[in-house]
């Protein structure tokens, strides 16, 4: 999807304005499957490339691991340091990864929830590579929901439909090309995992308001398309159920300078 620049500033206060309403949050599970590849009792140095509002940041950051977040929206980084202003070890940098200058930091884990893509596509795997110590891992994951089973389900998702015709599917084989293509990752995985939750109307409203694909509508269109479908929720009992799926692709940094690894790669 592309958003003109109004649309694009409009969609982030949304979201900032949304976080701590999030029925679609990630599963906690997310955490161990990124950490898992890193063997028992890893404790990496986390770098967040585009923490939004803090939703994946919340997750890691109780573990105590030093995290450093970036995030260029202003609205977007003071809802993240809210979630996580219990956390001292969590530091925020408000930036984009593009612009973003390290220094001499290093780290062992890079995540990225839904967020490499606005990353410029020659640095995608270059600058994450030269930022991660050798062996440590890239993991960039995302959540998608899944077209409802039930009859209200169905019926929400047919509203949806007609009124959003182009809704993108997950993006796992664009970034598994990438991955593929680039000679500074190996060990490439993919994992996903299905979950479900039931919502009443009000839940579940407020939580596709700040849908990415209903920001190309007018407000006021969004607004009715919303009446619409806490109406059908209602008449269908006052409940949904609502099945999403984790995307999530990892690959660990291969040994060497970037000559080395570029000349190695082409003997694979």
């Amino acid at each position: 999807m592309t958003f003109t620049e109004g649309q694009r500033a409009h969609y982030f206060e949304e979201v900032a304005a949304g976080f701590g309403r999030q029925a679609f949050a990630y599963p906690a599970e997310v955490v161990n499957l990124i950490l898992d590849s890193g063997g028992r009792e890893w404790r990496p140095r986390v770098l967040e490339i585009g923490s939004g509002a803090g939703e994946a940041t919340a997750l890691f950051a109780p573990l105590g691991l030093p995290m450093v977040c970036l995030e260029p929206g202003s609205a977007l980084i003071e809802s993240a340091r809210q979630a996580c202003r219990d956390y001292p070890h969590v530091r925020f940098v408000q930036s984009t990864f593009d612009d973003w200058n390290p220094g001499r930091q290093r780290f062992d884990l890079i995540i990225a929830a839904r967020s490499l893509h606005w990353v410029r596509h020659d640095l995608r795997f270059t600058k994450t590579a030269e930022l991660l110590a050798p062996g440590g891992v890239l993991a960039v994951f995302h959540k998608q929901k899944l077209p409802g089973k039930s009859a209200c389900g169905s019926a929400v998702d047919a509203i949806f439909d007609a009124a959003v015709p182009e809704r993108p599917a997950g993006d796992a084989r664009f970034l598994r090309a990438q991955f593929a293509e680039s000679c500074d990752y190996r060990g490439y995985r993919e994992i996903t995992r299905d979950w479900t939750i039931e919502c009443n109307a009000q839940t579940y409203v407020a939580a596709r308001r700040s849908d990415a694909q209903l920001q190309r509508l007018a407000v006021p269109e969004r607004e009715a398309l919303l009446s619409r479908i806490a109406e059908v929720i209602e008449a269908h009992g006052g409940k949904i159920d609502v099945t999403l799926r984790l995307f999530l692709s990892m690959a660990h940094r291969r040994p060497g300078p970037r000559w080395w690894r570029k000349a190695t790669a082409r003997l694979r």
